[in-house]
């Protein structure tokens, strides 16, 4: 339930009872004066009114207390942002701030994710089941709050039970793996991705259980993305419930963290938990590993380049008009191989690239340049010893994404933002002084404590 429609529920419900007394007090009068009137024992019939007028507004009370019960909880931090501002997190915590339902079959953790045992996910109508003999009244998962608006709230509010008797398993697929079940915000954007598979690295490492060996829910509807095919890597089996033709039992359905509620949304934090763990495990995944030190002599300086692209490959032939793309990318490249000689200077475009080619390339990367956006997640991937120039057009506002990942690691990161509105051009082009990379040539330079030229 919303907090709007909590809000409106309990206010009808205190007119009602209002209105209910003012009515049994009213006819409470009418009849006392009616007994008098006609002689009656007004007296026993007005007590008797009375404790009805009681009764009533007893039980409109009770169902006041149920609602604020129900609610009261999604009020509580469930639309604070405080929690982002956070300078530690330890997630470990979530394992001891637990709150189960229905003996373990739902359990809680930490207000954040939610896990399922021996559930069945019914496609059609969009709902998970679980078996529950306990009576619940005013504590029940509907009453649990999350962190944030997304899927744990929905899919635990609409829960569903069946008593003792247990599932009937028929026509039903059965999948007696570990589930991780996600909901994809933006199934499209690789930074999103990211924070997913993250997220479910952080789960990996909580229940013990190996990524590779677990299969995935995603309950996102719509078109193939060009990422989809990235998710069939990492992971045993992944099923899209739009393609699911009958209910499915899951032994054990891990819901993720939301996307948004990442603890790579935590940008204050001193430390991000894992951060070298998961970078070294997704390399490793593609039998990668990141180069430990770097060649003055030859060092990788890879400019990530943003083009139109098809977000809904085989599926639609319109491109989706990418923002924040440079005007002068030749001149950009020759500037680089001017003020980098005899090094290697590449280029990198996500959407012609497989996720291994581009990790291959930006494992090895000692200097990474692009416009903010989403491929600038690989800087999960670099070399510890790496730099990173980000750059912001004239009209976007500065974000903390990937300042903070870096921080995390330990790699120098600087940013550039336009603030000439002369080099803003129409489709989302930008273009880049050369003076820009001079400058940062001769920053990388003392960062690199070697003679680039």
């Amino acid at each position: 339930m919303s907090r709007r429609r909590g809000t409106t529920l309990c206010c009808f419900v205190i007119l009602v009872w209002i209105k209910v007394y003012f009515i049994v007090n009213e006819r409470s009068a009418t009849y006392w004066k009616l007994c008098r009137k006609m002689d009656w024992p007004h007296r026993y019939w007005t007590r008797r009114i009375k404790k009805l007028g009681v009764v009533v507004c007893g039980g409109f009370l009770l169902t006041l207390l149920f609602s604020l019960s129900n609610i009261s909880g999604k009020f509580k931090f469930s639309d604070s942002k405080l929690r982002f501002t956070s300078t530690e997190l330890d997630v470990y915590a979530w394992l001891n701030d637990t709150t189960s339902f229905c003996k373990g079959h739902y359990t809680a953790y930490g207000h954040t994710f939610f896990k399922l045992r021996s559930a069945v996910y019914d496609p059609k109508k969009d709902f998970f089941t679980i078996q529950c003999d306990e009576w619940m009244w005013f504590k029940k998962p509907s009453t649990y709050w999350f962190n944030g608006n997304y899927a744990p709230p929905k899919y635990s509010e609409s829960l569903t039970f069946v008593r003792s008797k247990g599932h009937d398993l028929h026509n039903t697929l059965k999948d007696n793996n570990i589930t991780i079940v996600v909901n994809r915000e933006y199934p499209h954007n690789f930074y999103h991705a990211m924070t997913q598979w993250y997220n479910i690295y952080v789960l990996s490492r909580l229940f013990k259980f190996d990524m590779k060996k677990v299969n995935i829910l995603l309950l996102d509807h719509g078109p193939v993305v060009h990422i989809d095919e990235q998710w069939k890597l990492l992971f045993q089996e992944v099923r899209k419930s739009e393609n699911l033709t009958s209910s499915i039992y899951l032994r054990e359905a891990i819901f993720n963290i939301p996307g948004h509620e990442s603890p790579m949304y935590y940008f204050n934090l001193t430390h991000l938990p894992f951060v070298e763990e998961f970078s070294q495990y997704f390399l490793k995944n593609f039998k990668l590993k990141s180069k430990e030190t770097y060649n003055c002599k030859n060092l990788t300086i890879t400019l990530i380049l943003r083009h139109d692209y098809f977000m809904h490959p085989g599926v639609s032939n319109e491109k989706r008009i990418a923002e924040r793309k440079f005007k002068n990318e030749d001149e950009l490249i020759a500037k680089l191989k001017s003020e980098f000689p005899g090094h290697t200077v590449q280029t990198l475009i996500a959407e012609d690239m497989s996720l291994p080619e581009q990790l291959s390339m930006t494992s090895k990367t000692d200097i990474l340049i692009g416009m903010h956006g989403c491929v600038l997640s690989q800087t999960f991937f670099l070399p510890k010893h790496a730099m990173v120039l980000e750059m912001f057009p004239n009209f976007w506002e500065i974000k903390m994404f990937f300042n903070s990942l870096a921080r995390w690691r330990n790699i120098n990161h600087e940013y550039w933002k336009n603030d000439d509105k002369r080099n803003e051009y129409a489709n989302h082009y930008t273009y880049v002084p050369l003076s820009v990379i001079e400058k940062f040539a001769v920053r990388a330079r003392t960062h690199f404590i070697c003679s680039i030229h």
